[in-house]
């Protein structure tokens, strides 16, 4: 399975997804990720640490 993710892809905010991860790292119409899970699961594991960095 891929996951793809573009500046249109937006869930909704109850998700917590959108505010959470596009704030510290908002996806672009020139970044078209296109990661098998385990790619992407990693990718938000990046996200998660640099978020904890941060702090």
């Amino acid at each position: 399975m891929t996951y793809g993710m573009t500046v249109c892809d937006r869930r909704p905010p109850e998700s917590g997804f959108s505010a959470k991860y596009e704030s510290l790292h908002p996806f672009n119409s020139t970044m078209v990720a296109a990661m098998d899970e385990a790619g992407f699961k990693a990718y938000l594991k990046e996200l998660i640490v640099e978020k904890e960095d941060a702090r």
